[in-house]
This record gives C-alpha cells, structure tokens and sequence, in this order.
C-alpha cells in the first residue's frame, strides 16, 4: 500500500508580494540574517536569497560602492517579467533603438528619458520601434544593459524630499536670484540702477533656484565636489559647456539649448 502521509512539509518556494519586499528591505538594514527573513516571511531561504540578488543595485555611498536592495527595484522586475510571459518582448522588435539609448546613457552620460526624448525629437525611430522611458529604467534595473544603475548620477543621488511653498518668493519676472553667499552680497546694489530685480532664496531652499541646482547636479558629473581647482583646464570647461548647451532638455521638448538659441538669433549671424 501505498504511503500517502508524511511527516515532513515540502519545501515552498513562491513569489513575494511587494509588501514582503518592503519588509524584507526593513529586515536588511535591521541586520537580519536570510535564514531569519525566510522564517518570518515563511519562504525558503533560496528564495530570499534569490530575491536579494536580483532586486539590489549599486549605490555611490561616502565614496564607497555598495550593492543595497530595494523593494521598487524588485518590484519593477518582477512586474516586467510577469508582462513579458507569453508574448516576444520589445527587447528583441526594438533593438536597434535600445542600443542607440544604451550608447547614448552609458558613452554620453544622458539619462534615459533624455535618449527616448532626442530619438523623438530627431524622428530617428518609429514609435513602434521605441520603448518608454520607465522600461528603459526596467531593463537598467534588470542588468540586460551595458548600462548600470550606477552610471546613472541622478537616479542615485537623488531622494525624497518634502517642500514646503513660501509666500515671498516671486516667480515671474525679468529678475536674478541668488543663494545667501557671501559672493552675492553686494550683488542688490550692483543692480540698483537697472530694472532688474535682485531676490535671495530661503535658507535650505534650493529648489527656489531649481535650474540651477540642476545644471550644478549635471556639472557634478564631471567636476565632482572635493576636485581639485588647479585641476580644472580649459579644455575641460570647453567639454561641459559643449556637453551642457547640446543636451537635450525635457522643458524645450527634448531641443538643446543650443538648438533654441540658434533658432532664435540664426537670422542675426546669417
């Protein structure tokens, strides 16, 4: 006769749901082994230490790479992947244009909605042809690319932040506003016979001078904070100017600055 119970259970192995991904990040950074997260989430220790592996990410940290697990990351590849069961995926019907983005990300420093944004722009591909910015983000996050998470400055540096609106700030206007150092002090005086206004942003304010702050982040890229000023040449100013006034920017419509101006005063140097 044939033997139909058992005494022991048999190994489960399963798909976490996005909640247990956040709780097994908590767990991380609380210092819990693997063998203690599968306990508490009542999976095989292989499947947390397959999860791991595939949801963690090089991160910048002090000067120093560490490889960190998030649970969005996570989520998002097991949400592609659930998406492409059963059907061929874009990865393979638009390869040329993943590979002109690849290029462009990892040779060029453009973020991938800056790549997706100038192949539109120049009518390089067809729409069918293209993928989104957010799967280019997935297949980053899935490691098919030559380009890593960690070539991406922006995605790693930046973090959530609250904002709080100020009631004194004027947003429109022929008009400079500076930060409260002490190069600017002068600057109010300096404008007083001309119609420009001079304002000063709030302490710990810098997104009341957002595009600056941003062109400071891309400047970053290449200068980074702590470099060394005597280091700075000529030919390497020349290279992030030339870089900065030819990228494409989301607020022209993914023209550069460079595009705008000349479409504007063409006519005067012609």
């Amino acid at each position: 006769m044939a033997q139909t119970d058992f005494n022991t259970s048999k190994t489960k192995f399963k798909h976490l749901l996005y909640h247990e991904r956040v709780l097994l990040a908590f767990m991380l950074k609380q210092g819990y082994t693997q063998t203690g997260i599968a306990q508490e989430l009542g999976v095989n220790r292989s499947t947390v230490s397959r999860e791991i592996h595939r949801g963690s990410v090089l991160q910048i940290v002090a000067g120093k790479t560490v490889k960190r697990y998030f649970a969005e990351t996570a989520q998002s590849i097991a949400d592609a992947s659930k998406a492409n069961v059963g059907r061929k995926t874009k990865f393979f019907t638009c390869g040329k244009f993943i590979e002109y983005a690849d290029t462009l990300m990892k040779e060029k420093d453009f973020s991938p909605d800056a790549g997706v944004g100038q192949a539109l722009d120049l009518d390089l591909f067809r729409p069918e042809e293209m993928v989104c910015t957010n799967t280019l983000y997935r297949y980053i996050d899935s490691g098919i690319l030559t380009t890593k998470n960690i070539d991406l400055t922006q995605k790693l540096s930046r973090k959530p932040r609250n904002v709080y609106a100020r009631d004194n700030k004027r947003v429109f206007g022929k008009s400079i506003t500076a930060d409260n150092g002490s190069e600017f002090a002068e600057l109010f005086s300096c404008m007083d016979q001309t119609s420009t206004e001079v304002y000063y942003v709030h302490p710990y304010s810098s997104w009341e001078r957002g595009a600056n702050e941003r062109n400071n982040g891309m400047i970053r890229r290449f200068i980074p904070k702590g470099f060394d000023a005597s280091l700075v040449t000529e030919a390497l100013v020349r290279k992030v100017e030339n870089w900065l006034n030819r990228y494409p920017r989301k607020i022209l419509g993914y023209a550069s600055s460079f595009d705008i101006f000349y479409e504007y005063t063409g006519d005067l140097v012609a």
